[in-house]
């Protein structure tokens, strides 16, 4: 198995629990995981076997004998299905087409009316 290795730093893990720093560290595995592999032997604090709820201190070197998983692959996007895609080329004409009447009815120029002299001046 691959080793991994973890120096305890003071602000990240002194006065930590092992299994809780080890949790924290590699998050693919669970504090309880962490345990189990403590009790397994697994696990070593400055090269000697210790409990999983040893407090840590700055400068200690954690060993685990463990296999960390390979992250997973980002999931591709499903292509899209026939059907699917003509849907939405008649969504774009759709909106083509609404944008266009837009267009057609603000390039009108309407021509203003004549005012009636009466309304205009309040005779």
């Amino acid at each position: 198995m691959p080793k991994v290795s973890f120096l305890v730093r003071p602000e990240s893990g002194q006065g930590v629990r092992l299994d809780v720093f080890l949790a924290r560290q590699v998050p693919d595995f669970t504090r309880s995981q962490f345990q189990r592999f403590v009790d397994k032997g697994l696990v070593k604090v400055n090269g000697e076997d210790r409990k999983s709820g040893v407090k840590l201190r700055a400068g200690d070197r954690v060993e685990a004998d463990i296999d960390i998983p390979e992250p997973a692959p980002a999931k591709a996007e499903p292509k899209e299905s026939a059907e699917e895609g003509r849907k939405l080329k008649a969504l774009e004409l759709v909106v083509e087409t609404v944008e266009a009447l837009f267009d057609e009815r603000d390039n009108r120029h309407e021509v203003p009316r004549p005012l009636n002299a009466a309304l205009a001046f309040g005779s």
